[in-house]
């Protein structure tokens, strides 16, 4: 249930400072969309727009996009502030015939106008996008749901991330999106998923902040069925920084999962701009890389 000691027009709105960390605070969410065309589209315009303290979301992660590569534009264009970075989930099942039933899967994740030229994108797949901002790995994942098969599936997604975090294993990390487990519950899904969080030395922002509302998913055609699966992970060295962790309940929203917003102060970033970007590694796959980073502050966002 909500929280109702605060409202969550209170609860979701960005601090100022942080009382740990004084420095600039970058305000990340991700959201399920259920579908950018119909059901995410309202929410996600609104996540694109500033707070009541003028603040914007640096990034902002989508997942179950639902878009077929010739309507990534939907996705691309969205809003005039923001640049995706994604790629379709449809291409295979579209290539070898016509699409039956609903569209499905595909991430993207959206960067603010004032972060983009620090932006480098090192991996887009169909369940994940992993960007560099300055020395932060930004990961947006969309995990297999609990069916037969997965155990085997979760694995392989998570191993395939990990080749791209062991090439920056001098980066702290951000990772968010809908992992389709409560990890709170001790199941094989959870298990693994709290293995990776261990090898990368990964805190869940839910154990830092407890948020507004013990659910992010509610389906009402299934008995009202609600569960806990959208989530956001940070380096352990990160967590003194993290002022809020909530879920967007305040929202207008037509997707089936709330959007979930973290706001972190990362003071070590102001020192970072005068030292050269960390160079890409050879070998990653796929994902084109941006130029050349320009060292010079961002603007406040």
């Amino acid at each position: 249930m909500a929280d109702k000691s605060k409202s969550s027009a209170v609860l979701c709105t960005a601090p100022i400072r942080s009382s740990g960390c004084d420095d600039i605070i970058y305000t990340l969410s991700s959201y399920n969309a259920n579908g950018l065309a119909g059901q995410g589209s309202p929410a996600l315009g609104d996540l694109c727009l500033p707070d009541s303290n003028n603040v914007y979301n640096a990034f902002i992660l989508v997942q179950e996009t639902w878009l077929s590569s010739s309507n990534m534009f939907l996705i691309e264009r969205f809003h005039s502030d923001y640049t995706a970075f994604g790629v379709s989930a449809m291409e295979e099942a579209l290539g070898r015939s016509v699409l039956w039933g609903r569209p499905f899967g595909g991430v993207a994740t959206l960067v603010h106008k004032n972060f983009l030229k620090h932006v480098q994108c090192l991996k887009s797949s169909e369940r994940f996008v992993i960007l560099l901002y300055c020395n932060i790995l930004i990961v947006n994942v969309y995990l297999p749901y609990k069916c037969s098969g997965s155990t085997n599936q979760l694995i392989s997604v998570l191993e395939e991330i990990e080749i791209t975090l062991s090439l920056y294993s001098d980066c702290r990390i951000v990772c968010g999106g809908d992992f389709n487990t409560d990890l709170s519950i001790d199941d094989q899904h959870s298990r693994i998923i709290h293995n990776f969080m261990t090898s990368h030395c990964l805190s869940l922002c839910n154990n830092c902040i407890k948020p507004n509302c013990d659910y992010t998913y509610m389906h009402k055609t299934l008995t009202e069925r609600k569960s806990l699966v959208d989530y956001f992970l940070i380096s352990t060295q990160l967590t003194p920084c993290l002022s809020r962790n909530c879920v967007r309940d305040d929202l207008v929203n037509l997707s089936d999962h709330h959007p979930v917003t973290i706001s972190l102060a990362l003071p070590f970033l102001a020192s970072f701009f005068g030292t050269p970007a960390p160079p890409p590694s050879q070998g990653i796959l796929g994902g084109a890389l941006a130029p050349p980073l320009n060292n010079s502050p961002p603007g406040v966002g």
